[in-house]
């Protein structure tokens, strides 16, 4: 039986829970969900987005609850067990404040970009008169270990790309409500003992960006779900004294992109927005940015993840498809064209 035990550390404010939402939680479901996502973002690139051999090699690592005709239901070949979480907070904490320089314009007057990020967890209380986290949540520095357990053999490959699956959901995604605007960062505090069988460049704290090159370059089309394709793009910001300082800064650059954009453009960043229709039959397109912080050298580092992919290929005909997907790539090359100005570092 094979074990492996990763220790974290939460970066930005983790909004994680059950049903109840003045509970904050862990939950291995929300996990596996989140490993299976980045498995197929990294691993999908390298087998070409072929749709069967994906799904066999996805439900031989992960399970499937269906049945065939040569095997049972196939449970997963890992479960996953938390331990060591500490203490949560409990909803009605203030939103950090900022420093003017940080803050945006909008509506004649300033505005924080952390709870422009993360509306929804951080919301306006009429009473006190100010916004709140309207929910509970696992705060920067909380420490918490996950072991997974693996009951059944897995060979080196699998065991790889897992241990990409995992690298993926460290450097660039969250756990959460919000993840993709960059809450529930966390740091795997023993990287280097995880990530060793991949290599010395998959240990650091923060991304090598010639690793980017090498998942991108998998594959050359436009995927056709989140994935890494030769259109990803990683950008890289100047690191900060605090997660506050380093998620306004990335969301002060992320909405100043947006303002260039005329209104019913900025549907290719993330659909649905208030009061715009694009498609009756269109309910919802997710962001194809993933904001994170990462901690490295005493200091955070925002960061940005462009991870494009067919806008909708089940909506449209074929014609209409092609004409999409070339409008989206346009309108997010504009805003990747306007944030990259105040990137230090940037692959794609």
């Amino acid at each position: 039986m094979k074990i492996i035990n990763c220790k974290f550390e939460v970066v930005t404010p983790m909004f994680l829970s059950g049903a109840d939402n003045n509970k904050a939680e862990i939950r291995a479901p929300s996990i596996k969900g989140l490993l299976r996502f980045w498995w197929r973002a990294i691993v999908g690139a390298k087998l070409k987005y072929e749709k069967n051999e994906i799904k066999d090699k996805e439900e031989r690592l992960f399970g499937t609850s269906l049945e065939d005709k040569e095997k049972k239901k196939g449970a997963s070949k890992f479960s996953i067990k938390i331990t060591k979480l500490e203490s949560y907070k409990n909803r009605g904490i203030r939103s950090p404040k900022l420093d003017k320089n940080l803050k945006v314009s909008s509506a004649g007057h300033l505005v924080s970009p952390i709870d422009y990020l993360g509306y929804g967890v951080y919301l306006w209380n009429k009473k006190n008169k100010a916004v709140e986290t309207s929910r509970a949540f696992f705060d920067s520095g909380t420490k918490f270990n996950i072991s997974f357990i693996f009951s059944k053999p897995i060979d080196k490959n699998e065991e790889e790309e897992f241990l990409k699956a995992l690298w993926g959901l460290v450097n660039f995604g969250g756990l959460g409500s919000r993840s993709r605007k960059g809450f529930g960062s966390t740091l795997l505090l023993n990287r280097k003992d995880i990530f060793a069988p991949l290599g010395d460049e998959f240990t650091t704290s923060l991304v090598e960006p010639k690793l980017i090159d090498k998942i991108k370059n998998s594959y050359n089309g436009l995927p056709p779900y989140t994935g890494f394709s030769k259109n990803s793009i990683y950008l890289q910001f100047k690191p900060q004294n605090s997660w506050q300082d380093a998620l306004a800064l990335v969301g002060k650059y992320y909405i100043t992109g947006r303002k260039i954009l005329p209104t019913r453009k900025r549907i290719f960043l993330g659909y649905p927005l208030s009061n715009i229709k694009f498609d009756n039959k269109l309910q919802r397109r997710a962001s194809p940015y993933f904001i994170h912080v990462a901690f490295h050298n005493n200091s955070f580092v925002p960061t940005i993840l462009y991870l494009p992919a067919r806008f909708s290929p089940t909506l449209f005909k074929d014609e209409k498809i092609n004409e999409v997907d070339q409008k989206f790539l346009s309108i997010n090359q504009r805003f990747l064209n306007e944030i990259s100005k105040y990137a230090i570092n940037i692959r794609g």
